[in-house]
C-alpha cells in the first residue's frame, strides 16, 4: 500500500529486531490478510500479527461508517489462522461485537 512489499516489510522489522510482524487496516478487511501473512512468512519466518479493518470506510456526514459486519470479520478469521497468524484482533470499524465473532471463532476451533 505504501510502496514496501509484505515480504520487504517483514524482512526489515526482523532484521531490525522485531519479534513479531504483521499487518492491520488494509483495503478493506480480512479478506487479504491471509496473502499479506503468506507473503511475510516467507520472508521472515516467526510470530504473526493480524489486525484486519471492519471494510473500507465510507463517510456520511460527520461520521465514518465500517460496513462489514461481525459476522463478516469472523468469516476472515480461518483463513488468517490459516495463514500463520498467532495473534488477531480488529483495527478500524471494529466493535466489540466484531472481537467477540472473531473470539467465537477461535474458541471453536480449539474444541
Amino acid at each position: 500500500m505504501w510502496g514496501t512489499s509484505p515480504a520487504e516489510a517483514a524482512r526489515r522489522l526482523r532484521d531490525a529486531g522485531a519479534d513479531l510482524v504483521g499487518c492491520n487496516c488494509g483495503d478493506g478487511g480480512p479478506d487479504r490478510v491471509p496473502a499479506i501473512l503468506s507473503e511475510m512468512r516467507a520472508a521472515a519466518p516467526g510470530l504473526l500479527v493480524a489486525y484486519p479493518n471492519a471494510g473500507i470506510p465510507r463517510i456520511e456526514g460527520s461520521r465514518t461508517i465500517y460496513d462489514l459486519s461481525p459476522e463478516g470479520m469472523a468469516a476472515g478469521v480461518a483463513p488468517i489462522l490459516a495463514a500463520g497468524a498467532n495473534i488477531l484482533g480488529g483495527c478500524c470499524g471494529s466493535t466489540p461485537a466484531h472481537i467477540r465473532a472473531m473470539a467465537d471463532v477461535i474458541r471453536r476451533r480449539q474444541r
